[in-house]
Protein backbone atom coordinates (compact mmCIF):
# COMPACT_ATOMS: atom_id res chain seq x y z
CA UNK A 1 0.00 0.00 0.00
CA UNK A 2 3.29 2.34 0.10
CA UNK A 3 2.62 2.75 4.18
CA UNK A 4 1.68 1.32 7.08
CA UNK A 5 -2.11 0.73 6.75
CA UNK A 6 -3.45 2.60 9.50
CA UNK A 7 -1.73 6.13 7.46
CA UNK A 8 -3.44 5.10 4.02
CA UNK A 9 -5.30 8.11 3.16
CA UNK A 10 -8.90 7.68 3.07
CA UNK A 11 -10.71 10.57 2.07
CA UNK A 12 -7.71 12.88 2.96
CA UNK A 13 -8.02 11.37 6.52
CA UNK A 14 -5.86 8.44 7.83
CA UNK A 15 -7.49 4.53 7.81
CA UNK A 16 -6.51 4.67 11.66
CA UNK A 17 -9.11 7.72 12.51
CA UNK A 18 -11.65 6.19 10.36
CA UNK A 19 -12.10 3.28 13.16
CA UNK A 20 -11.17 5.28 16.10
CA UNK A 21 -14.17 7.96 15.04
CA UNK A 22 -16.78 4.86 15.81
CA UNK A 23 -14.87 3.69 18.76
CA UNK A 24 -15.22 7.30 20.36
CA UNK A 25 -19.46 7.84 19.24
CA UNK A 26 -19.79 4.05 21.29
CA UNK A 27 -18.26 6.18 24.10
CA UNK A 28 -14.75 3.91 24.38
CA UNK A 29 -12.18 6.26 25.64
CA UNK A 30 -10.36 6.29 26.63
CA UNK A 31 -8.35 4.12 24.72
CA UNK A 32 -4.95 3.13 23.54
CA UNK A 33 -3.44 1.53 20.28
CA UNK A 34 -1.23 -1.52 20.29
CA UNK A 35 1.50 -1.65 18.33
CA UNK A 36 2.90 -0.16 15.22
CA UNK A 37 4.51 3.31 14.58
CA UNK A 38 4.17 4.79 17.99
CA UNK A 39 5.31 8.79 17.24
CA UNK A 40 2.72 8.44 14.04
CA UNK A 41 0.00 7.66 16.71
CA UNK A 42 1.13 10.41 19.21
CA UNK A 43 1.37 12.76 16.36
CA UNK A 44 -2.32 11.93 15.48
CA UNK A 45 -3.12 12.49 19.64
CA UNK A 46 -3.80 8.96 20.58
CA UNK A 47 -2.47 6.97 23.28
CA UNK A 48 -0.38 4.00 22.52
CA UNK A 49 0.94 0.71 24.36
CA UNK A 50 4.10 -0.54 23.12
CA UNK A 51 3.20 -4.04 21.54
CA UNK A 52 5.29 -6.65 24.09
CA UNK A 53 5.81 -8.75 20.84
CA UNK A 54 6.10 -6.57 17.65
CA UNK A 55 6.16 -8.39 14.22
CA UNK A 56 4.22 -11.49 16.18
CA UNK A 57 0.51 -11.23 14.53
CA UNK A 58 -2.39 -9.94 15.81
CA UNK A 59 -3.14 -12.65 19.05
CA UNK A 60 0.08 -10.34 20.78
CA UNK A 61 -1.62 -7.35 20.28
CA UNK A 62 -4.50 -8.63 21.77
CA UNK A 63 -2.67 -9.67 24.83
CA UNK A 64 -1.07 -6.39 24.69
CA UNK A 65 -4.05 -4.24 25.29
CA UNK A 66 -5.41 -6.86 28.11
CA UNK A 67 -2.37 -6.27 30.06
CA UNK A 68 -2.60 -2.59 29.33
CA UNK A 69 -5.77 -2.63 31.34
CA UNK A 70 -8.01 -3.82 33.89
CA UNK A 71 -11.10 -4.46 32.26
CA UNK A 72 -12.20 -6.09 29.02
CA UNK A 73 -10.43 -4.63 26.00
CA UNK A 74 -12.42 -3.99 22.31
CA UNK A 75 -10.28 -5.00 19.48
CA UNK A 76 -10.41 -3.90 16.25
CA UNK A 77 -8.05 -3.81 13.37
CA UNK A 78 -6.98 -0.59 11.95
CA UNK A 79 -7.61 -1.13 8.60
CA UNK A 80 -11.59 -1.33 8.86
CA UNK A 81 -12.81 1.91 7.68
CA UNK A 82 -16.16 1.01 7.42
CA UNK A 83 -16.44 0.28 11.28
CA UNK A 84 -19.60 1.86 12.64
CA UNK A 85 -20.76 3.25 16.26
CA UNK A 86 -23.64 0.53 15.94
CA UNK A 87 -21.33 -2.45 15.62
CA UNK A 88 -19.05 -1.32 18.75
CA UNK A 89 -22.22 -0.92 20.44
CA UNK A 90 -22.86 -4.22 19.65
CA UNK A 91 -20.27 -6.07 21.21
CA UNK A 92 -20.96 -4.41 24.15
CA UNK A 93 -23.92 -5.05 25.31
CA UNK A 94 -24.10 -8.87 26.00
CA UNK A 95 -23.84 -9.50 29.33
CA UNK A 96 -23.12 -13.40 30.60
CA UNK A 97 -20.52 -16.26 31.44
CA UNK A 98 -18.64 -15.60 28.15
CA UNK A 99 -15.10 -15.21 27.49
CA UNK A 100 -15.20 -12.76 24.04
CA UNK A 101 -18.00 -11.26 22.02
CA UNK A 102 -16.84 -11.73 18.57
CA UNK A 103 -18.55 -10.10 15.39
CA UNK A 104 -19.28 -12.71 12.62
CA UNK A 105 -19.86 -11.59 8.99
CA UNK A 106 -21.58 -13.94 6.85
CA UNK A 107 -21.08 -17.07 8.90
CA UNK A 108 -17.36 -16.16 9.39
CA UNK A 109 -15.92 -15.19 13.01
CA UNK A 110 -13.88 -12.00 13.31
CA UNK A 111 -11.59 -12.21 15.75
CA UNK A 112 -10.12 -8.33 15.19
CA UNK A 113 -13.74 -7.18 15.50
CA UNK A 114 -14.23 -8.72 19.33
CA UNK A 115 -14.44 -7.84 22.96
CA UNK A 116 -11.95 -9.68 24.64
CA UNK A 117 -12.89 -10.48 28.89
CA UNK A 118 -10.84 -10.66 31.41
CA UNK A 119 -11.39 -14.11 31.94
CA UNK A 120 -9.54 -14.91 28.17
CA UNK A 121 -6.25 -13.78 28.93
CA UNK A 122 -5.05 -16.85 31.00
CA UNK A 123 -6.01 -19.19 28.11
CA UNK A 124 -4.77 -17.03 25.34
CA UNK A 125 -1.42 -16.42 27.29
CA UNK A 126 -0.85 -20.45 27.32
CA UNK A 127 -2.08 -20.76 23.92
CA UNK A 128 1.04 -17.91 22.81
CA UNK A 129 3.33 -19.46 25.33
CA UNK A 130 2.64 -23.02 23.05
CA UNK A 131 3.34 -20.75 20.12
CA UNK A 132 -0.40 -20.07 18.46
CA UNK A 133 -0.27 -16.73 16.95
CA UNK A 134 -3.34 -16.84 15.20
CA UNK A 135 -6.28 -15.47 16.83
CA UNK A 136 -8.65 -17.15 14.78
CA UNK A 137 -7.89 -20.50 15.88
CA UNK A 138 -7.06 -19.29 19.47
CA UNK A 139 -10.68 -17.98 19.75
CA UNK A 140 -11.54 -21.82 19.50
CA UNK A 141 -10.51 -22.54 22.90
CA UNK A 142 -12.54 -19.42 24.51
CA UNK A 143 -16.29 -19.26 25.11
CA UNK A 144 -17.81 -17.28 22.74
CA UNK A 145 -20.78 -14.93 22.38
CA UNK A 146 -21.52 -14.40 18.78
CA UNK A 147 -22.76 -10.97 17.41
CA UNK A 148 -23.77 -10.33 13.76
CA UNK A 149 -22.50 -8.15 12.04
CA UNK A 150 -22.27 -6.73 8.43
CA UNK A 151 -19.82 -8.01 5.82
CA UNK A 152 -19.31 -4.45 4.93
CA UNK A 153 -18.49 -3.21 8.40
CA UNK A 154 -16.26 -6.12 9.24
CA UNK A 155 -14.21 -5.71 5.74
CA UNK A 156 -10.68 -4.93 6.01
CA UNK A 157 -8.38 -3.28 3.56
CA UNK A 158 -5.91 -5.85 2.46
CA UNK A 159 -5.38 -5.34 -1.45
CA UNK A 160 -5.33 -2.06 -3.59
CA UNK A 161 -8.82 -3.10 -4.64
CA UNK A 162 -9.96 -3.09 -1.47
CA UNK A 163 -8.75 0.54 -0.62
CA UNK A 164 -10.34 1.67 -3.91
CA UNK A 165 -13.71 0.01 -2.56
CA UNK A 166 -13.35 1.66 0.51
CA UNK A 167 -12.65 5.07 -1.15
CA UNK A 168 -15.75 4.65 -2.94
CA UNK A 169 -17.94 3.93 -0.32
CA UNK A 170 -17.80 7.52 1.10
CA UNK A 171 -17.56 9.00 4.50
Amino acid sequence: MGDEKAFVPIHGRPMILHVVDPLRAAGLEPFVVAGGEVDRFVELGLAVVEDLWPGEGPLGGILTALDATDGDVVVVACDMPALDAATISALLDPRGRFDAVVGVANGVRQPLLARYCRSAGPLLRDLWEGGERAPSVAIRQLRVEEVGVSAVVASSVDTPADLEAARRRGR
